[in-house]
């Protein structure tokens, strides 16, 4: 049996949504009667809440990161040309392709942090704060 993406959300979403209540509530009974194991039990279903809410946070970044890269690389929404930033042949991260894409994404990297040494030299990387920079800090 397979599960699709979309079925995942109720199935996940759901235990973060009762552990939450019931561990405030658990911890609040067990302040107030001065009972350990509720106080207990409240600890322990808040860290368990948090880490469902922490994963389903996680799950939704990356999530609305695919559809921001979707309509930047595919569509060109709000953004000016990259003048040859892109690369057409770009591969994909997709398993047969990973060892591809991490030697792709490291030379990218390299030479995108290269350009960015050499905009900050020129002052051209955000102005307004090497203008500051050169006023403030004698250089």
């Amino acid at each position: 049996m397979t599960i699709q993406l979309q079925q995942m959300h109720p199935a996940a979403v759901h235990l973060p949504i009762a552990l939450l209540p019931l561990a405030v509530g658990a911890d609040l009974i067990g302040c107030a009667t001065g009972s350990r194991a509720l106080h207990a039990f409240g600890q322990k279903a808040i860290r368990a809440a948090y880490l469902g809410v922490g994963a389903a946070g996680i799950g939704i970044l990356a999530y609305t990161a695919y559809l921001g890269g979707t309509l930047v690389y595919d569509f060109g929404v709000g953004v000016q040309p990259a003048k040859g930033v892109y690369r057409d042949d770009a591969p994909a991260l997709r398993a047969g392709q990973l060892g591809a894409f991490f030697r792709t994404a490291g030379t990218d990297l390299v030479a995108g942090v290269e350009h960015m040494v050499e905009e900050l030299r020129k002052g051209q990387f955000v102005p307004a704060i090497a203008t500051w920079c050169r006023k403030h800090c004698g250089a």
